[in-house]
């Protein structure tokens, strides 16, 4: 696994831990 793969992983951790603490359920809309 290259770094750049690595950094991309670790800004979509960030971005679903903060979409958790905001409360926002933007992934499933209906």
């Amino acid at each position: 696994m290259n770094p750049r793969d690595d950094e991309l992983i670790t800004q979509l951790a960030d971005l679903q831990e903060f979409l958790r603490r905001s409360d926002v359920s933007v992934i499933t809309p209906e």
